[in-house]
């Protein structure tokens, strides 16, 4: 024990200037890393001798604006040095090394990070690209004490990309509304859940799977299920097995109306065609059902075949394959269903 005590005085001192932090956390990371491979646990520095020194590896360099961000990034790279450190760095560390920002300039930067470079946050959520690394450096200002006015970027985010650990946070500590709307679509932000392992913690936490929307294109979770191009067909299943329902729209539009009429934005075609065969099996009597309109399913595909036409998007292999497996499932355009005056007709009634 007497080694430790000298090593723990000579840590002590070091700590008293921080120029010698970073060298330390080299020395410590390398020590730390030898004991892995070595499988000695005498290489191991004391736990609460590690998260002292960790403590104090804050940036105090009188500009608070930059000295925060370089925090930041000194959490981020402490964590990736060696997974020892991943446990000694808890939210108890991190508080204590964010303790000298206040929560305004933690607000701030939480703002920057996430719409940083991105103009489309607000309506597309984080990009794929970026998330990762935005998380982090997200997730180390929000265990700091820092709060999101606004998390509907962030929640729709962390939704869409199935983080169930950052979903969980946000509602448990942050105490996010996951009823609250988001972007222009106007419904509840849990409607984008997109397994059923993140359906399964909303109902733990309470949530009411059956609740409407505002909305009347998505008028509850189950049509924004089959809508979403990142929603799986499992989740709409587990949906239909809750008894969501899936009556008709107001306009008469039916499930199968929606999904065909966003063929086009589908990126995911095995997705959306499972999702085709569900709803054949779900409800039957959608198949060649008309709206309001007069207008069936393959009217709205083929419709959706023409606006990508129109639009002059490259990739036309979601639109095709659903008019295809429309037509090859007994789907009809309503012209072949309705009475035709005597004269040349459109394709499509919608044309």
């Amino acid at each position: 024990m007497a080694h430790i005590r000298v090593i723990k005085k000579q840590i002590e001192k070091m700590i008293n200037n921080l120029v010698f932090i970073k060298y330390f956390l080299f020395t410590l990371s390398l020590i730390n890393s030898i004991a892995v491979w070595s499988m000695d646990s005498s290489y191991f520095l004391p736990p609460e001798i590690t998260r002292q020194i960790l403590c104090h590896c804050s940036h105090n360099d009188g500009h608070k604006g930059k000295d925060i961000f370089k925090t930041v990034k000194t959490v981020i790279s402490i964590n990736s040095v060696c997974k020892n450190f991943q446990e000694l760095l808890d939210n108890n560390v991190i508080t204590t090394l964010f303790d000298q920002y206040d929560n305004t300039l933690k607000n701030e930067l939480i703002i920057k990070i996430i719409f940083c470079k991105e103009q489309s946050v607000i309506a597309n959520g984080i990009s794929p690209t970026f998330y990762q690394s935005k998380r982090r450096l997200v997730s180390v200002l929000l265990y700091s004490g820092a709060e999101l006015k606004d998390a509907g970027a962030l929640a729709y985010s962390a939704l869409k990309y199935d983080d169930v650990e950052l979903i969980k946070f946000l509602h448990d500590e942050k105490k996010i509304n996951l009823y609250q709307v988001h972007g222009w679509q106007k419904i509840p932000i849990f409607f984008y859940a997109s397994s059923i392992k993140m359906v399964e913690l909303f109902e733990k936490k309470g949530i009411t799977l059956d609740s409407t929307s505002v909305d009347d294109s998505y008028p509850n979770v189950l049509w924004n299920a089959v809508t979403c191009n990142h929603i799986p067909v499992e989740v709409v299943g587990y949906y239909f097995e809750k008894n969501i329902s899936a009556e008709p729209r107001s306009s008469g539009w039916s499930l199968l109306h929606t999904l065909a009429r966003n063929g086009y934005a589908n990126k995911d075609v095995d997705n959306m065609l499972n999702k085709v065969q569900l709803l054949f099996k779900k409800q039957p009597a959608s198949v060649n059902f008309l709206t309001k309109d007069k207008n069936t399913p393959l009217d709205y595909a083929l419709y959706s075949l023409y606006c990508n036409s129109l639009l002059d998007l490259n990739d036309r292999t979601s639109a095709e394959k659903m008019v295809t497996f429309l037509e090859e499932n007994g789907e009809k355009k309503s012209e072949e269903l309705l009475p035709q005056p005597a004269k040349d007709g459109d394709e499509c009634v919608l044309f």
